[in-house]
């Protein structure tokens, strides 16, 4: 996902100013990343989760990425907008497990609300936001994934302040055998494109 969101910015900026590097992009999953450094097929890998405990690899955190729930743009209901949170979530199915870390604690805590729920397993996060899209159900997505469908109307962003929901993070990953100029003037680049919260 990181691919698809802020990379493109980052790249652009980066090519302006380093003319002369050569880049290329491997698009993986998150989980494989480690693997792709290790076997010295990146230089640098960019993650939304950090790396697991049986890797060395250095990594640093990037930013934080606020997770936001977000529906269909007519709410899922062509007859009425969006009243509050608890409606969306009680009228439309949850698209979960979209992304690695908070999909557990954040269900546990609607349950623990007393939230009924109906909830619906989609592995991406591309593919969820077509789901909401098409009025297949809601979400809750990092901010960054969803800010221009949110910009675009064609998702519709929900506030739930009372609802403490998660943040996510960006993070780099970069083996020390790669620590190069090339290397540290794109990781100087990456704390610049910092993509700030637009929706409230």
């Amino acid at each position: 996902m990181v691919g698809r969101t802020f990379l493109p910015n980052v790249i652009l900026k980066y090519a302006r100013t380093h003319p002369d590097v050569e880049l290329s992009v491997l698009v993986t999953e998150s989980i494989e990343i480690p693997k792709v450094l290790e076997q010295r097929r990146a230089d640098i890998g960019l993650s939304r989760t950090p790396p697991r405990r049986q890797s060395d690899l250095p990594y640093e955190r990037l930013y934080e990425d606020p997770v936001v729930l977000v529906a269909p743009p007519n709410g899922g209901d062509l007859d009425s907008p969006i009243a509050n949170w608890e409606e969306v979530v009680e009228r439309l199915p949850i698209l979960s497990y979209n992304h690695p870390d908070y999909w557990d604690p954040l269900l546990n805590r609607l349950r623990d609300l007393g939230r009924g729920f109906r909830s619906m397993r989609v592995s991406q996060i591309d593919i969820t936001i077509r789901f909401v899209e098409r009025g297949l159900g809601m979400s809750f997505l990092p901010y960054s994934a969803v800010s221009d469908a949110i910009a675009e109307s064609r998702l519709q962003y929900v506030p739930a302040p009372d609802l403490e929901l998660p943040v996510t993070a960006t993070y780099a990953i970069v083996p020390r055998n790669s620590r190069r100029k090339t290397v540290k003037n794109l990781i100087e680049i990456l704390r610049e494109t910092y993509l700030k919260p637009g929706y409230a």
